[in-house]
């Protein structure tokens, strides 16, 4: 039960930094010089992950 509640919050903050970041260009988009920012996610290799768990 924890787990699926940990994955839908990576997922909530996930979406809601996509969110930030488009309002964030879309705000600057007539700023001069101004450099469209972007988001992008990537799995973590499963070395990582079970690195993490040991003790």
């Amino acid at each position: 039960m924890l787990k699926s509640l940990a994955n839908s919050w990576t997922g909530l903050r996930a979406h809601q930094q996509m969110l930030d970041i488009a309002a964030h260009n879309l705000a600057n988009v007539n700023t001069v010089a101004y450099k469209e920012k972007r988001v992008s996610f990537a799995d973590l290799p499963a070395r990582n992950l079970a690195e993490r768990r040991l003790p």
